[in-house]
């Protein structure tokens, strides 16, 4: 299959599930657009070739397409019944910015696109209101697979795909992590969350500042906390200005 072929596809798969919950139009504007698309992000020399040389990626990106291609057979947990698709996360290879949500939609599993929806839509918004360069992020979610409609992640399930999190997490060597909301934090730091009682609360994960802050599903239905997510995106930024100004000044020694 070539670039092109694999392209119509993927365009093919999301138009099918649209129509499916009922969706007949769209109105785009290009800004709205999730940044997994904007034309910068896409080569058109390699939309030329078949397939993009293993040999082009570096070690951490090689690193995680082995990750990504043995979670894709994981039959660790029941949740492998009911999947379409492991949502294995996106981003850059060697980003400094690492956000972690709790588990895939359902469009996302029909798609294989993390966050390929309203949630990604307004997770894109935040990253262009802190001015950082969109290849500073990895984007990626505890859970790889869609729990059945309705249902909330199980104990042993995140147990069983904890160690994926955790190994991107060792690859990709994030300066700074974002936990979105209750699922991602427990999971990594084994204890409930400290959002709602304190803005700005900085933590260590391993020995790398952790963050929480709230679910993208609570920050789309509860506007009323949008202020207190802006106030921790403006920690995180400030956080990371003196993670590279220390690592700055280390370089002139």
């Amino acid at each position: 299959m070539t670039s092109h072929d694999k392209i119509l596809k993927d365009v093919l798969k999301h138009m099918q599930y649209f129509e499916n919950v009922g969706v007949s139009s769209f109105d785009t504007h290009l800004e709205d657009m999730p940044f997994t698309i904007q034309e910068e992000l896409i080569s058109l020399e390699d939309l030329e070739k078949s397939q993009v040389s293993p040999l082009r990626m570096n070690d951490k990106a090689k690193q995680l397409c082995e990750l990504r291609d043995y979670a894709k057979s994981c039959q660790k947990c029941p949740l492998f019944y009911t999947r379409k698709h492991v949502v294995f996360g996106r981003g850059d290879s060697k980003a400094s910015i690492m956000f972690i949500g709790g588990y895939p939609s359902e469009m996302d599993d029909f798609t294989e696109i993390i966050y390929g929806d309203n949630k990604g839509d307004l997770l894109n918004r935040i990253i262009r209101a802190m001015k950082t360069k969109l290849s500073e992020f990895f984007i990626t979610t505890v859970l790889k697979c869609h729990p059945p409609k309705g249902t909330e992640p199980r104990t042993e399930e995140i147990k069983a795909c904890l160690p994926y999190l955790t190994k991107q997490i060792e690859i990709v060597e994030p300066r700074i992590i974002v936990t979105l909301g209750p699922i991602a934090y427990k999971a990594l730091m084994n204890e409930e969350p400290k959002i709602h009682t304190k803005r700005e609360n900085w933590e260590s994960y391993l020995g790398t500042p952790l963050i929480s802050t709230y679910d993208l599903d609570e920050i789309i239905s509860k506007p009323s906390v949008k202020k207190g997510v802006w106030q921790d995106m403006k920690s995180v930024v400030r956080k990371y200005q003196e993670i590279k100004e220390k690592e700055n000044s280390q370089d002139l020694f």
